[in-house]
């Protein structure tokens, strides 16, 4: 267990802090076992599943220190228009990583679940609505 939890922790700083290697970065999470990642957006922490097993989390330190350079405010509502923008400027190679999580967290989500076997992501908001993507 502690090699796969190793190998998570590489694979979060080698390559889902560059945006355009997600497809790369949840391969290799399937590869590991791991089906299902969540992040909370208000704790900065990423969580990591097999089918049926909770695995791994940790807390993202690199959205913790953008935190202290910039202030982040929640969104009021959700705002689906603002999330689509900061999803294309991501796969646009516009946003870095912290950039693009300040912007979905202004536009009101809190908590992602990410399905890396059907490949879709739902990001939820404070008031129960959600979006998803289909990646």
């Amino acid at each position: 267990m502690e090699f796969i939890k190793n190998q998570i922790d590489a694979l979060v700083q080698e390559k889902y802090i560059n945006p355009a290697a997600f497809d790369t970065f949840a391969s290799e999470l399937l590869n590991l076992g791991i089906e299902r990642l969540t992040f909370d957006n208000i704790k900065d922490e990423m969580s990591f599943y097999t089918k049926n097993k909770f695995v791994h989390s940790l807390i993202r330190t690199d959205l913790k220190e953008a935190q202290k350079k910039t202030h982040w405010k929640l969104g009021d509502k959700f705002d689906i228009s603002k999330l689509e923008c900061a999803l294309k400027q991501l796969d646009e190679g516009k946003l870095s990583v912290p950039e693009f999580h300040r912007e979905i967290f202004a536009a009101g989500v809190v908590f992602c679940n990410v399905y890396l076997t059907s490949r879709k992501v739902y990001y939820m908001a404070l008031d129960g609505d959600y979006y998803l993507e289909n990646y």
